[in-house]
């Protein structure tokens, strides 16, 4: 099966799921259901009982090993005329399918009052910290609902209406403008940018940028903590440079992904489309579309070929864990909620979990999720979040 279709198929069921399905996307679904031979498999995930019994059992394990034992304890064997298929996208259908179909019944079956938890959130994230910008003159700017914007547009710098999209695309030659500005992003957010050549970059959260006012003819480039999406636009007289810790990116124009926290074991370039150059000490490696290049403490260890789908999948207000240690799961969900969540056991970051989830809900339901579908508990002590194992 085809990654796209693997997505496809997950988003029109979500979709048929809370009645919001179109006619057009309906006879879509049925076509997919009929290619794969799913027929079965979407009827039984459509059994909430019979959802949430298997869904704990699944997370146990590892997309293989969880699909495999899946299978034998629902008794379904894969279609003969469809062997042909890639045992990996079945794994990855029916273990996606049935997390984020058992989310579903949760969100909608267990708490049918969901635009309270998604008011709730919503008044959670006004009382953060706010955007902030800083100009090459070191002064502060907080991009937040009701600034006055008029300081911002008489430097040339726009605020586009609706979604907050700060705009460098008709920026003056003024004195504060010249030299480099600094986005900072912070826990619980998301913010765009389009900088003065066109590109547009999305930085998620907890993440800063730093880049010139006015992008060079001759070379162009940008500094970066944390996670940002890139669209560059194309400009072969003058090479895009996304600058990390311990590595560099080049490129001339196309889509790709940096992750590049502190905290995370792993840095990481994600290509979606077009051709880039990551350079390293000692080491230059170029990617194709749907590779991603890996570091682990600052030094390259490999590429490897991926579906960019999960990986951009903030950019779309979703968590996307693939076959997730849940020690990473909490840091991204402590990255989010600004909240400190710790394991109290080794053997609670030997869980993985696989699926998505949309992050404009409440952290309780989250975690109230994550218990649903694995043998922990969460418990609050000193302003921090802890989670230990349970056996049943």
């Amino acid at each position: 099966m085809e990654d796209e279709h693997v997505h496809i198929i997950i988003n029109l069921l979500g979709k048929s799921l809370a009645g919001k399905i179109t006619p057009g996307e309906q006879k879509d679904l049925d076509k997919l259901i009929r290619e794969y031979s799913l027929e079965e498999l979407v009827a039984d995930l459509g059994d909430e009982r019979y959802v949430m019994q298997h869904l704990r059992k699944y997370t146990k394990y590892d997309v293989k090993d969880g699909f495999q034992d899946f299978l034998n304890v629902v008794g379904e064997t894969l279609p003969e005329k469809k062997t042909k298929i890639k045992w990996i996208y079945w794994c990855s259908v029916a273990s996606v399918l049935l997390f984020v179909l058992g989310f579903w019944f949760f969100y909608h079956v267990e708490n049918p009052k969901g635009d309270e938890i998604r008011g709730e959130r919503k008044d959670r994230l006004e009382n953060m910290e706010s955007v902030r910008l800083f100009l090459a003159d070191r002064e502060e700017m907080v991009l937040e609902a009701g600034y006055d914007e008029k300081h911002l547009n008489s430097l040339g710098i726009f605020l586009s209406v609706g979604p907050r999209v700060l705009d460098y695309t008709r920026v003056r030659g003024r004195d504060s403008l010249i030299g480099e500005h600094t986005l900072v992003v912070p826990k619980g957010c998301l913010y765009k940018v389009i900088l003065s050549d066109g590109t547009r970059v999305t930085l998620n959260a907890d993440s800063r940028m730093r880049f010139p006012a006015v992008l060079g003819s001759s070379c162009r480039k940008v500094y970066l903590e944390g996670e940002a999406y890139f669209d560059v636009k194309r400009d072969e007289n003058a090479p895009f440079f996304v600058e990390g810790r311990n590595f560099s990116v080049r490129v001339l124009g196309t889509t790709f992904n940096v992750m590049d926290y502190k905290d995370e074991e792993q840095s990481q370039v994600t290509l979606l489309s077009g051709s880039v150059e990551m350079c390293m000490k000692d080491t230059v490696v170029r990617l194709s579309p749907g590779k991603q290049a890996v570091l682990e403490k600052g030094k390259f260890v490999g590429q490897r070929l991926v579906d960019p789908l999960p990986y951009v999948s903030w950019l779309e207000d979703k968590f996307c864990f693939e076959s997730e240690r849940l020690e990473n799961v909490l840091r991204k969900l402590s990255r989010w909620y600004d909240i400190v969540i710790e394991c109290e056991q080794d053997e609670v970051n030997d869980i993985y979990f696989t699926g998505y989830i949309p992050n404009d809900i409440g952290l309780k339901e989250v975690l109230q999720l994550l218990e649903e579908t694995a043998d922990i508990k969460f418990f609050e002590r000193d302003d921090k979040m802890l989670v230990r194992c349970v056996k049943n």
